[in-house]
Protein backbone atom coordinates (compact mmCIF):
# COMPACT_ATOMS: atom_id res chain seq x y z
CA UNK A 1 0.00 0.00 0.00
CA UNK A 2 1.45 3.57 -1.01
CA UNK A 3 0.43 6.78 -2.00
CA UNK A 4 -1.01 7.01 -5.15
CA UNK A 5 -1.89 3.26 -5.95
CA UNK A 6 -5.06 2.78 -8.34
CA UNK A 7 -7.27 0.57 -5.66
CA UNK A 8 -11.02 -0.46 -5.05
CA UNK A 9 -12.89 0.56 -2.25
CA UNK A 10 -16.36 -0.35 -1.73
CA UNK A 11 -17.05 -1.25 -5.15
CA UNK A 12 -15.41 1.98 -6.43
CA UNK A 13 -12.27 3.28 -7.58
CA UNK A 14 -10.10 5.58 -6.63
CA UNK A 15 -5.98 5.95 -5.57
CA UNK A 16 -4.64 6.07 -2.06
CA UNK A 17 -3.28 9.58 -0.63
CA UNK A 18 -2.29 10.61 2.55
CA UNK A 19 -2.73 12.87 5.06
CA UNK A 20 -0.35 14.76 7.34
CA UNK A 21 -0.84 11.91 10.04
CA UNK A 22 0.63 9.33 7.41
CA UNK A 23 -2.69 7.67 7.11
CA UNK A 24 -4.07 6.51 3.99
CA UNK A 25 -7.11 8.09 2.41
CA UNK A 26 -9.25 6.93 -0.30
CA UNK A 27 -9.55 9.43 -2.99
CA UNK A 28 -12.53 8.40 -5.74
CA UNK A 29 -11.85 8.87 -9.07
CA UNK A 30 -13.49 12.06 -10.41
CA UNK A 31 -13.62 13.72 -6.81
CA UNK A 32 -11.50 16.72 -7.33
CA UNK A 33 -10.33 19.12 -4.62
CA UNK A 34 -10.55 17.47 -1.13
CA UNK A 35 -9.47 18.04 2.44
CA UNK A 36 -8.80 15.29 3.78
CA UNK A 37 -11.77 15.37 6.54
CA UNK A 38 -13.82 14.76 3.33
CA UNK A 39 -12.43 11.24 2.71
CA UNK A 40 -12.31 7.81 4.04
CA UNK A 41 -9.10 6.55 6.32
CA UNK A 42 -8.69 3.17 4.85
CA UNK A 43 -6.60 0.31 5.74
CA UNK A 44 -5.14 -2.91 3.48
CA UNK A 45 -8.01 -4.70 5.10
CA UNK A 46 -10.76 -2.50 3.49
CA UNK A 47 -9.39 -2.03 0.10
CA UNK A 48 -8.77 -4.28 -3.19
CA UNK A 49 -5.58 -3.95 -5.76
CA UNK A 50 -6.80 -2.81 -8.64
CA UNK A 51 -6.81 -4.86 -11.60
CA UNK A 52 -4.83 -3.70 -14.89
CA UNK A 53 -8.59 -3.15 -16.42
CA UNK A 54 -10.04 -1.26 -13.80
CA UNK A 55 -6.56 0.91 -13.88
CA UNK A 56 -7.05 1.19 -17.66
CA UNK A 57 -10.68 2.83 -16.56
CA UNK A 58 -9.23 4.46 -13.94
CA UNK A 59 -7.16 6.65 -16.16
CA UNK A 60 -9.61 7.01 -18.53
CA UNK A 61 -12.58 8.71 -16.15
CA UNK A 62 -10.08 10.73 -14.10
CA UNK A 63 -8.69 12.08 -17.70
CA UNK A 64 -10.13 16.04 -18.24
CA UNK A 65 -8.26 17.23 -21.64
CA UNK A 66 -10.94 16.06 -24.25
CA UNK A 67 -12.89 13.04 -24.73
CA UNK A 68 -11.16 10.02 -24.69
CA UNK A 69 -11.22 8.19 -28.04
CA UNK A 70 -8.90 5.07 -27.12
CA UNK A 71 -6.15 3.87 -25.12
CA UNK A 72 -3.02 2.31 -26.14
CA UNK A 73 -0.85 0.15 -23.90
CA UNK A 74 2.66 -1.08 -24.59
CA UNK A 75 4.16 -2.99 -21.61
CA UNK A 76 4.69 0.10 -19.03
CA UNK A 77 3.52 2.83 -21.17
CA UNK A 78 -0.10 4.25 -21.59
CA UNK A 79 -0.97 6.32 -23.90
CA UNK A 80 -4.52 8.14 -24.11
CA UNK A 81 -5.66 8.82 -27.83
CA UNK A 82 -7.98 11.87 -27.03
CA UNK A 83 -9.90 15.04 -29.10
CA UNK A 84 -8.83 18.04 -27.09
CA UNK A 85 -12.05 19.96 -25.90
CA UNK A 86 -12.90 22.73 -28.59
CA UNK A 87 -9.96 21.55 -31.51
CA UNK A 88 -10.89 19.48 -34.37
CA UNK A 89 -7.21 17.51 -34.02
CA UNK A 90 -6.31 14.36 -32.40
CA UNK A 91 -3.40 13.97 -29.60
CA UNK A 92 -2.17 11.20 -27.14
CA UNK A 93 -1.30 11.62 -23.55
CA UNK A 94 0.84 9.85 -21.71
CA UNK A 95 1.54 7.36 -18.37
CA UNK A 96 3.97 5.39 -17.04
CA UNK A 97 2.53 2.17 -14.91
CA UNK A 98 -0.60 4.44 -14.89
CA UNK A 99 0.90 7.82 -13.09
CA UNK A 100 0.41 10.49 -15.17
CA UNK A 101 3.35 12.24 -17.11
CA UNK A 102 1.58 15.87 -17.55
CA UNK A 103 2.46 16.07 -21.57
CA UNK A 104 0.74 15.44 -24.53
CA UNK A 105 2.09 15.04 -28.34
CA UNK A 106 1.02 15.14 -32.04
CA UNK A 107 1.57 11.57 -32.67
CA UNK A 108 1.46 7.92 -30.97
CA UNK A 109 4.91 7.90 -31.99
CA UNK A 110 5.92 11.30 -30.63
CA UNK A 111 4.22 10.16 -27.22
CA UNK A 112 5.70 6.54 -27.19
CA UNK A 113 9.50 8.35 -27.78
CA UNK A 114 8.50 11.00 -25.16
CA UNK A 115 7.60 8.52 -22.42
CA UNK A 116 10.67 6.30 -23.29
CA UNK A 117 13.07 8.76 -23.18
CA UNK A 118 11.23 10.76 -19.95
CA UNK A 119 11.03 6.91 -18.30
CA UNK A 120 14.88 6.26 -18.67
CA UNK A 121 16.44 9.46 -18.68
CA UNK A 122 16.22 13.03 -16.40
CA UNK A 123 13.30 15.65 -17.20
CA UNK A 124 15.28 17.67 -19.32
CA UNK A 125 17.58 15.49 -20.78
CA UNK A 126 14.51 13.01 -21.80
CA UNK A 127 12.53 16.40 -23.36
CA UNK A 128 15.90 16.91 -25.44
CA UNK A 129 16.40 13.53 -26.13
CA UNK A 130 12.90 12.84 -27.87
CA UNK A 131 12.33 16.05 -29.74
CA UNK A 132 16.20 14.67 -31.44
CA UNK A 133 14.61 11.29 -32.10
CA UNK A 134 11.71 12.89 -33.88
CA UNK A 135 13.49 14.89 -35.75
CA UNK A 136 16.04 12.26 -36.77
CA UNK A 137 13.36 9.47 -37.52
CA UNK A 138 11.50 11.84 -39.46
CA UNK A 139 14.82 12.52 -41.69
CA UNK A 140 15.42 16.31 -40.73
CA UNK A 141 18.35 16.47 -38.90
Amino acid sequence: MKYGDIVRYKGKLGELVTDDKKNFLFHPVKHGRYSYSELDVVTENDIEVASFDDCISYIEQDFVWGEVVKTHCIGEYQIIEYKPKREDTISYHGYINFKDTNTSNSSLDSALISLITRNKLEVNEARWASVFISKMLDGKL
